[in-house]
């Protein structure tokens, strides 16, 4: 841009998963008599596939170690479940929602923004675990996978854990209800993009008088945008892509169109010239 799996594998009665610790065995789950209850589906957060984990029982025989007492069941691991509310969302709807973890794909060696791969739970059996403090960028794939504003990067499909970073800003008007008389612009200087409400007809009424110009002016820091006067010679009333490229002092503002955005910034698939600031 511009300056803008649960692979299965039966052997001798046993189900075979693979944790992020190394290889173990648990017993098969069934119902009925001697057998134990349905199996619970967790998410491996180092590669994100859902394990199914269970009491032992039914066949189980020295050749499927561990094998866990009926009656005391089996120490499950700390991981999310699987196939809650947060299942199926979208990249937008992930990213507001507060009990959903946004996972996404960035191939070894690509130097393209990360896409969007799934939306996770961070609770286990309904319950949201206490979240883990600190950086998104310090925490491993056990301890991001539980936090909603921090997400998962992930090389491949079903590839172990490669980083966790901060959960995007509202940068995308996918994700922003503008109120009554405003309409959502995807505003994108250099990589950096922001969803701002802007009033329509913004300057429509506006009279500036002479040498001055009624322009558009957008606050990242509020978020919102008004009308103001400039002097003709500023940035903001050059009305032109190359004036404002022509000033060294000067920075093109884009509106973004289908654009992915992660904190190390953004690409659009459109960009479209929407006015000039000071830089």
């Amino acid at each position: 841009m511009r300056s803008l799996v649960v692979v299965a594998v039966l052997s001798a009665g046993c189900n075979l998963y693979w944790g992020h610790h190394g290889g173990d065995d648990i017993c098969p789950v069934s119902n009925g008599p001697d057998h134990t209850a349905p199996g619970e589906q967790l998410r491996n957060p180092e590669t994100g596939v859902c394990q199914t984990f269970g009491l032992g029982g039914g066949g189980c025989d020295n050749s499927c170690e561990p094998c866990a007492d009926p009656a005391e069941g089996i120490q499950l691991p700390a991981w999310p479940s699987c196939f809650g509310s947060c299942e199926g969302l979208g990249e937008a709807g992930c990213l507001t929602s507060a009990t959903c973890h946004a996972t996404y794909l960035l191939p070894v060696g690509s130097n393209m923004a990360p896409t969007f791969w799934q939306c996770w739970d961070t609770t286990t059996n309904g319950t949201l675990l206490g979240h883990t403090t600190g950086a998104c960028t310090t925490l491993d794939a056990d301890d991001c996978v539980f936090r909603d504003d921090c997400i998962g990067i992930y090389p491949s499909v079903n590839g172990n854990f490669e980083s966790c970073a901060a959960e995007p800003a509202n940068m995308s008007c996918d994700a922003t209800t503008c109120a009554m008389d405003t309409h959502c612009e995807q505003q994108c200087t250099g990589t950096s993009c922001r969803a701002y409400c802007v009033p329509d007809d913004l300057c429509t009424g506006v009279d500036c008088g002479t040498g001055s110009t009624c322009v558009e002016t957008c606050d990242a820091t509020t978020g919102t945008c008004e009308a103001t006067c400039e002097a003709n010679t500023a940035c903001a009333a050059l009305a032109t892509e190359a004036a404002c490229t022509s000033r060294t002092d000067c920075e093109p503002v884009y509106k973004g169109d289908d654009c992915t955005c992660l904190p190390d910034g953004c690409t659009c698939a459109v960009e479209t010239y929407e006015r000039c600031q000071a830089r």
